[in-house]
């Protein structure tokens, strides 16, 4: 498990059902400290005076998130995220436009194979959270997870880039000034005329107004995100009638000579291309048509001859089939 109690001290913020709660780490866990509702949470983000050194991360319950465990080939390994995204639309009801996703290695497995986690949030339900957050002045670090045993999965980490911190510096900025001006307020107010002093008072009234009114967006937001989170069902569909780039990546692996290197892959819609070198390029269209899975086996280019290795570069295109047909 990641050492995560080394982060900097910080504020956990866990969000459903229209209530907020604030967890802080306390002996190498956490610990509950206060339950409030979305729209007081620019009130107490104000009443602790939270500022950038203390990093906020915005936690997922279970059921605000789907969690699935896949085996991969281990060639996979290198464009993880990559190989994810393209099975992603199998393994779930979503696209890789509709989701935030993440997907790590567990552990390899016989079989030249690897055992891989994937872990994703619809935009639709993980946006809303984002800009409540961010309306509060307290824009996450970090979206990490909460599985019901109650330790955070701080590994995981589903915040998309461009909703990094860095992005937000000037919220800091901000603040550091409307604390600067509300300071400078009142000192004018302590010291100018009684008759200045009512002019001083309606502006800060204007400020609570203000204030008054994020507090009305906010729940706005609240109530969207509600709406949202009904239309949020993380259901598993059963796998389609294509057959999965794992399966045509498998088939290659087991097809092709162990002298022979691919250097560009392109599989989609039951079209699959291939460019690599190989000592003996002409054999492998008849390699690749002993095999169920590939029809139409041919060479889209002349095979041409690297100078330097003397292997000829080839370039293959073929249709994969859609079922077995030994």
């Amino acid at each position: 498990m990641r050492d995560w109690y080394a982060r900097p001290a910080g504020y956990f913020i866990a969000v459903g059902d229209g209530e907020l709660e604030i967890y802080r780490q306390e002996d190498d866990a956490l610990k509950l400290i206060d339950r409030l509702a979305e729209e007081d949470l620019a009130n107490w983000k104000q009443s602790i005076q939270l500022d950038e050194s203390q990093p906020v991360t915005l936690l997922l319950k279970p059921g605000q998130y789907l969690q699935r465990r896949i085996i991969l080939p281990v060639a996979a390994q290198e464009n993880l995220h990559q190989v994810v995204g393209f099975e992603l639309d199998r393994l779930t009801p979503f696209s890789t436009d509709q989701v935030y996703y993440t997907a790590r290695l567990l552990k390899p497995l016989p079989g030249e194979r690897i055992s891989v986690e994937c872990i994703l949030i619809l935009k639709a339900l993980l946006d809303p959270y984002l800009d409540l957050l961010a309306a509060a002045g307290l824009p996450p670090h970090q979206v990490s997870i909460l599985p019901p045993d109650g330790s955070p999965r701080l590994e995981i980490d589903l915040l998309p880039p461009e909703r990094r911190p860095r992005t937000h510096r000037w919220q800091h900025w901000l603040n550091y000034g409307l604390t600067v001006l509300l300071i400078g307020l009142i000192t004018v107010a302590m010291t100018m005329p009684i008759l200045h002093q009512q002019q001083t008072i309606a502006k800060l009234e204007r400020a609570v107004r203000q204030t008054r009114k994020a507090a009305r967006e906010a729940n706005q937001l609240q109530r969207k995100v509600a709406t949202l989170k009904q239309q949020a069902h993380f259901v598993l569909d059963k796998k389609q009638a294509a057959r999965p780039l794992i399966a045509v990546l498998e088939e290659l692996s087991q097809r092709l000579p162990e002298d022979t290197w691919l250097t560009g892959f392109h599989y989609r819609q039951g079209k699959l291309q291939i460019d690599g070198k190989s000592p003996a390029a002409s054999k492998l269209v008849e390699l690749l048509e002993k095999s169920p899975y590939f029809r139409n086996v041919h060479f889209v280019s002349p095979v041409t001859q690297d100078r330097v290795t003397g292997m000829e570069r080839f370039r293959i295109s073929m249709e994969v089939s859609s079922d077995d047909t030994e």
